[in-house]
């Protein structure tokens, strides 16, 4: 299993391998996330 490493940028902001995902609004019970993905041939690392 590939290891994955995590950047947090802020408290509602993290980076993964394939993108980004922030936290725009969250309540009890949701969360409304943004997230952004890197084009295939990024995320794969070519």
């Amino acid at each position: 299993m590939e290891t994955e490493t995590i950047e947090t940028l802020d408290d509602r902001t993290t980076t993964r391998y394939w993108g980004r995902v922030t936290v725009i609004d969250e309540g009890d019970r949701y969360r409304i996330n943004r997230i952004e993905l890197k084009p295939p041939n990024v995320a794969a690392g070519e």
